[in-house]
């Protein structure tokens, strides 16, 4: 069997395959379930499942709607490695609908996961699923891989993400950025909030528990080293990937080449059966393919912190 219309992202050989750039490229496309996102938004999480969505008068659709991936599998003890996981996941969809409000598996629409999933032996009970992964380089790689396996290393400290902070740690939803450092600054050190809600900025959800949990002293001492290795300490990309049934994109084609990147996402989108939109690929190609190395770092991450600790493993290897 196949699920009409769905991308599914997988990993191979417990290396990561899903990419920040490529997800942000896709919801470009006219005929997938979600609107344009901005690239100032890479970091942010994208949806394409809803649940319950009301009318309303200006046809808006709520964020309070949206489905992640551990609301869509919740209660189902299921592993990719079993013969009916693809059906398990179709009943799943089958509760949940697009952007228009209508049910996901009779949408016109493609739709992605948020997270990639292990390849096991989805391939081999259901030879017909379109599947692909992701080949990026080292520094990418590391952001997405923790992205996908550990969120909180790359929730960042930032105003952008104030809704989110807000609710994550039980203040009003209209807590502003700076009253939201100074009270986790408060939590964290009582004696100096000053100086904790300084040291909070534009690190991220770990290092904040870090600090709540062991103090402001040790986690500036240790906790930001031990932070740092272990967002580093992730599997070696092998150079053997291949896989039969997997389309494998190489992200160093698109990002490598100023003059074949267009080529190069065109061939991602036929592959993907995606609608192409160069125009908007054409501010992308500005804003992020010409840029350096840095630069795009600081682009998927929106984080300062997370741009240096990765540009510094890239100069480390």
């Amino acid at each position: 069997m196949q699920i009409r219309n769905l991308l599914l992202n997988v990993n191979l050989n417990d290396i990561c395959g899903q990419s920040s750039i490529l997800q942000h490229l896709i919801t470009y496309s006219e005929n997938t379930g979600i609107f344009p996102q901005h690239i100032d938004s890479i970091s942010q999480q994208r949806c394409y499942l809803y649940k319950d969505i009301p009318n309303t008068e200006f046809g808006h659709q709520s964020n309070d709607f949206r489905v992640f991936d551990s609301m869509l599998m919740q209660g189902n003890n299921v592993s990719t490695n079993d013969k009916d996981y693809l059906q398990i996941l179709e009943k799943c969809l089958s509760t949940y609908n697009d952007i228009e409000n209508g049910p996901i598996l009779e949408s016109d629409f493609k739709y992605c996961l948020q997270r990639s999933v292990d390849l096991g032996n989805i391939l081999v009970n259901n030879p017909d699923q379109p599947v692909y992964f992701v080949k990026q380089p080292s520094s990418l790689y590391v952001y997405d891989y923790n992205a996908r396996n550990n969120h909180e290393s790359t929730i960042s400290i930032t105003n952008e993400n104030i809704s989110k902070l807000n609710f994550r740690y039980s203040l009003l939803p209209g807590t502003n950025y700076n009253d939201f450092l100074y009270q986790l600054g408060e939590k964290i050190s009582p004696q100096n909030p000053t100086r904790a809600s300084n040291f909070i900025k534009d690190k991220n959800v770990l290092i904040v528990n870090m600090a709540l949990e062991h103090g402001l002293d040790y986690t500036i001492e240790e906790g930001v080293s031990k932070f740092t290795k272990d967002f580093l300490s992730v599997p070696k990309i092998s150079t053997q990937l291949d896989e039969e049934g997997v389309t494998i994109f190489d992200i160093s084609q698109l990002t490598d080449n100023i003059s074949t990147s267009e080529e190069y996402y065109k061939y991602m989108c036929d592959s993907l059966k995606i609608y192409a939109n160069l125009n908007l690929f054409e501010k992308f190609h500005d804003i992020f393919v010409k840029a350096g190395t840095e630069d795009r770092l600081k682009t998927i991450t929106g984080s300062d912190f997370l741009t240096n600790i990765l540009c510094n493993e890239t100069d480390t290897n």
